[in-house]
């Protein structure tokens, strides 16, 4: 899959008043709202979001659409999405560094039998496809978001994340569903947060470096 980056990292975010920022799934949810508003209220954009100081003026609103879960990755129904009907951008995140572990220990609901994770046990060890199904599979987070709302996946957790290999062949799989032509990678929770973002690059452009 051919891609670029965005620069600055948060250039697909919406700047004006009205829009709707929804973020679900797990991983540093909130941290990544975080610094969203942050970078916009830097750039003077109007931001109110969780843990920001809101003003009468401040209508670019940034919301969780679903609870906060403590684990880096979830199935759905351990906190099931809310999408705010006026929801303009989708976040949907994950934690990369859940990844090498065992899911009993880092995927919340795990214990709600999913079936998006089949045969999967409590000590079995989370794989890329088991985190790519949680996105993509029927059933799964994308598959609740509104048909009409556009979505970027963001993988937090890489610095926990030694598998660079399979990290990118993973983004290649999330990027060549229609719906996904935004990934953001990143540590969020970091101090200064580490993002960047990923877009699809049209056909015949060059791969980034």
């Amino acid at each position: 899959m051919e891609f670029r980056f965005f620069d600055p990292w948060h250039g697909f975010l919406p700047r004006e008043c009205g829009h709707v920022v929804s973020c679900a799934g797990a991983g540093a949810k909130t941290g990544l709202l975080a610094a969203c508003a942050e970078v916009l209220a830097s750039n003077g954009a109007p931001v109110a979001a969780p843990g920001h100081p809101e003003t009468d003026h401040e209508r670019l609103v940034m919301v969780l659409a679903d609870a906060e879960v403590g684990l880096p990755a979830a199935v759905p129904e351990a906190s099931p999405p809310v999408w705010p009907t006026r929801t303009s951008l989708a976040l949907l995140v994950m934690g990369a560094d859940a990844v090498g572990s065992r899911a009993g220990e880092v995927v919340a609901g795990f214990g709600a039998g999913s079936p998006l994770l089949p045969g999967l046990g409590p000590d079995d060890l989370l794989e890329w496809d088991h985190l790519a199904a949680l996105v993509l599979e029927p059933g799964g987070y994308l598959d609740g978001v509104p048909p009409e709302v556009p979505v970027a996946l963001v993988l937090t957790g890489l610095s926990e994340q030694p598998d660079s290999i399979g990290l990118f062949a993973c983004v290649d799989r999330f990027m060549a569903h229609p719906r996904l032509p935004i990934v953001v990678l990143g540590d969020p929770d970091a101090e200064p947060p580490v993002l960047r973002a990923a877009y699809r690059a049209d056909e015949g452009e060059p791969d980034v470096d």
